[in-house]
């Protein structure tokens, strides 16, 4: 039986048949993302990984020794709402040629 995933390929990996929200599986769904990308913002995290409450999984990850920072900006909503966004940087990931 083929499942259908209920996300995006960097959403989270829920099927028909379960329902992963744990907070590992989030720190991990994260962790990728930003190994991936670099950074990422809360409203893409929200949007793009359907983690509705990125801070406690990055706060876990930096615990873990993850080299992560946050930048703070203003970003829009969906319904054109200006808020303060946090934009996480993941720093073990950049590499001096990056830099330049």
């Amino acid at each position: 039986m083929i499942k259908d995933k209920a996300a995006s390929d960097y959403g989270t990996h829920q099927t028909k048949d379960t329902l992963d929200i744990s907070a590992a599986t989030q720190r991990a769904q994260i962790l990728d993302y930003l190994q991936r990308y670099g950074s990422a913002t809360t409203l893409q995290i929200r949007d793009e990984l359907h983690i509705l409450s990125p801070a406690p999984r990055i706060l876990e990850l930096r615990a873990q020794g993850h080299k992560i920072i946050t930048h703070w900006g203003n970003g829009t909503t969906p319904d054109n709402k200006v808020h303060r966004i946090a934009r996480y940087v993941l720093l073990s990931e950049i590499h001096v040629d990056d830099v330049a």
